[in-house]
C-alpha cells in the first residue's frame, strides 16, 4: 500500500471517525490490492473451475477469489449448510452476468479506476478486474464485516 493512499483515504472521512472505519477501510483496500497482484502474476483460475468447484461460467477467479467464498461457506454452515450452500450460488451466479456485460459492475470508489469494479450480492462486495482484453477476473469477495 502506498502512502498516498493512506492519505487519501483518511481524506474522505468525516471531521470525527472511529478507527476502525479507517482500518476497514485500509483493510479493504489492501486485499484488492493483492487480488490485483494474483491477476498480474496470471494466478487466476478459470469461472469453469469455480463453478465446477461450487456450480459453472467465464470469468476467472483469483485462488484469494476462491479462498474468500471457502471463508464465506464455512462461516455461514456453522449455522446452516443449506443457507451457506444458496449463498454462494448467490455470489457466484451473480457474476455470470459480468462475462457479456464487464462494465456492469461501479467502480470502486477506493481506487478511482475503470478497470477495477465491483458489484455487490446481499453484504458482499465481489471485486473485479477488467484487463485490456475486457476479460473480468474476479479479485475478492469481501464481506460487509472487512469494510
Amino acid at each position: 500500500m502506498k502512502k498516498e493512499q493512506v492519505i487519501d483515504s483518511i481524506k474522505e472521512l468525516p471531521e470525527e471517525f472511529d478507527l476502525d472505519l479507517l482500518l476497514e477501510k485500509l483493510l479493504f483496500i489492501e486485499k484488492v490490492e493483492k487480488g490485483l497482484r494474483q491477476v498480474k502474476k496470471g494466478e487466476v483460475v478459470s469461472h469453469e473451475e469455480v463453478k465446477k468447484w461450487w456450480i459453472n461460467g467465464e470469468n476467472n477467479w483469483t485462488e484469494l477469489a476462491k479462498d474468500d467464498l471457502q471463508e464465506i461457506y464455512d462461516y455461514v454452515s456453522q449455522d446452516s449448510e443449506l443457507y451457506a450452500l444458496r449463498l454462494i450460488d448467490k455470489i457466484v451466479e451473480r457474476t455470470e452476468i459480468l462475462a457479456e456485460h464487464p462494465l456492469t459492475g461501479r467502480i470502486v470508489p477506493e481506487f478511482d479506476d475503470k478497470t477495477i469494479r465491483e458489484v455487490i450480492e446481499g453484504n458482499y462486495r465481489i471485486v473485479y478486474y477488467l484487463d485490456k482484453e475486457e476479460q473480468v477476473n474476479i479479485i475478492r469477495v469481501i464481506t460487509e464485516r472487512d469494510f
